[in-house]
């Protein structure tokens, strides 16, 4: 679609407040587009409108389709059914409503269709999606690369190195700090082991 990868475009809601006094345009038709567009269109200031593909609201929970009515019969939400977006501009958005363009002033695009992914934020991030068959697929290898690796576990807890395990013990610390002082120096040709540093000769 003309206009996807602009700033203004969203795959969820974060915060209804920052859309206090703007223009939003809310596209999809489950229960995350209808509680959006509720969330947003009681912020002072805001207009919102909620384009939806099909002629009616069918796979959503009965509270949300109730709210929705209310709210676009109070004046609060403009409800456009049978509609699908065209093109996003800088401020406005086309839309066509059974054949009919609709061009609306507008500040932000909250998409919540589902099967839709933020394709470029994921590739930006050096996530590799593959379309096939109508389905996104992720590259597990470039999201594995992308992740810290996970922390050893030795029965069930993390290990900690000398330096942790001494911070937080300070039973342990003092024990270690006795056992340097009493440990014989080294003489040639035997092997020590030390607690913090390891097998020397």
């Amino acid at each position: 679609m003309p206009g996807e990868d602009l700033e203004e475009v969203v795959y969820r809601l974060i915060d209804p407040e920052q859309y206090q006094g703007k223009k939003v345009l809310v596209v999809g038709g489950g229960d995350a587009a209808l509680e959006a567009a509720l969330a947003i269109c009681i912020e002072p200031g805001s207009k919102v409108t909620l384009s939806y593909r099909n002629n009616a609201f069918s796979r959503v929970k009965p509270k949300n389709r109730q709210l929705t009515e209310e709210a676009e019969k109070s004046g609060r939400l403009s409800v456009l059914l049978e509609s699908n977006v065209k093109k996003i501009e800088f401020a406005s958005v086309v839309i066509d409503q059974n054949g009919t363009l609709i061009n609306l002033p507008n500040d932000a695009v909250i998409v919540c269709a589902g099967g839709i992914l933020p394709t470029p934020l994921l590739k930006k991030i050096g996530i590799e999606v593959r379309t096939r068959h109508g389905t996104g697929s992720f590259d597990q290898k470039a999201l594995a690369s992308k992740l810290p690796p996970p922390l050893p576990r030795k029965m069930g807890r993390p290990v900690l190195s000398v330096d942790q395990d001494l911070r937080l013990n300070p039973a342990k610390r003092s024990q270690q700090s006795s056992a340097v002082h009493h440990q014989p120096l080294p003489q040639p040709g035997h092997e020590y082991r030390s607690r913090s540093r390891g097998i020397f000769r």
